[in-house]
């Protein structure tokens, strides 16, 4: 089987503590069905290196009884997950903006683990009002 996966992010630039959806389409280019079992959110600062995980809140994919987690042979299923940036914030410490790259783990019952190349989300932060001086 050859499983395969993308993924994209809307909004792509948002503040945060802004809710942000992340579109998964899992892809079967086999000749019979295949179930999804696993689909984990990874985000990380742009050009960071591991271990440096982003502050983020992440949803799961509904991978529950009755949802529909197979992908057919030749066909796509769509997974859509949540997640909120928790960073940059406003203070001192603040960068203005920062940029990171999404991806999730993808495990399926055929035995594959595979994930889609990485999508980006800007993060601003809120700011501060004219007449607050730090």
């Amino acid at each position: 089987m050859a499983m395969t996966a993308t993924i994209s992010c809307s909004p792509s630039a948002v503040q945060i503590n802004q809710q942000v959806t992340a579109t998964i389409t899992v892809s079967n280019s086999g000749s019979s069905a295949v179930t999804v079992q696993g689909i984990r959110l990874h985000a990380i600062y742009h050009g960071a290196t591991e271990p440096n995980p982003a502050a983020v809140g992440y949803g799961t994919a509904n991978l529950s009884a009755g949802a529909t987690t197979s992908v057919a042979a030749s066909g796509s299923t769509v997974f859509p997950v949540n997640l909120v940036f928790f960073a940059p914030s406003t203070g001192v410490d603040s960068t203005g903006s920062g940029t990171y790259d999404v991806t999730a783990y993808i495990q399926s019952s055929d035995g594959s683990y595979f994930s889609p190349t990485v999508t980006q989300v800007k993060v601003n932060n809120i700011p501060l009002p004219a007449s607050v001086t730090l």
